[in-house]
């Protein structure tokens, strides 16, 4: 996936895909016989941050949620502008 494509996608569907990618690391490296802990801490470390960066996410989005709903409760409407290809 292109960078321009991944900017297309919501900050869960790729804190998602990181998170798989690390999984996926994490078993290549078992399957070639590495055994180096430091690694694997890192490869958990770095699972555990992506958890604590989808709640931070969903509630940021959340609080946007609030935002839109009081902005169009003062009569503003929101213009979405197309997304260019």
């Amino acid at each position: 996936m292109s960078v321009r494509e991944k900017k297309r996608e919501s900050l869960c569907f790729n804190n998602v895909t990181v998170k798989n990618t690390f999984r996926t690391l994490k078993k290549k490296l078992k399957k070639l016989g590495v055994e180096d802990s430091d690694v694997f801490s890192l490869i958990e470390d770095g699972i555990e941050t992506l958890k604590v960066m989808k709640k931070q996410g969903e509630h940021m989005e959340a609080r946007l949620w609030d935002y839109v709903k009081a902005i169009e409760s003062l009569s503003f409407k929101r213009i979405r502008k197309k997304k260019q290809s």
